[in-house]
């Protein structure tokens, strides 16, 4: 699936905070929302969103995350890339280094 079609499930969710909110606003399975998010959270290899079986909350990432994916759909600058700059602070690079915590 397209990296763009991700970032609008998760920007959805965060909005809502609902993957089932999210389904029903996108037209999609609650299974297709989750995927999405799990994809997106991959290709960034970070996690965006903590979640629970109540509750849905952004990490410090996703929260930064939201605030620039939000403003670039919005104004329609590239995205795609911009996201890695915001979670790591330099240019997207495919095999940047990762060091989980």
């Amino acid at each position: 699936m397209d990296r763009l079609s991700n970032i609008i499930a998760f920007v959805t969710v965060a909005e809502t905070g609902s993957f089932a909110e999210t389904a029903r606003r996108l037209n999609l399975a609650n299974s297709v929302v989750s995927k999405r998010v799990s994809d997106l959270e991959e290709y960034l290899h970070t996690r965006l969103l903590t979640r629970t079986t109540r509750h849905v909350r952004l990490t410090d990432a996703g929260y930064l995350s939201l605030l620039d994916a939000g403003a670039r759909l919005n104004s329609g600058d590239p995205i795609d890339d911009a996201l890695f700059h915001v979670v790591y602070g330099a240019p997207a690079v495919a095999d940047l280094p990762v060091q989980y915590a």
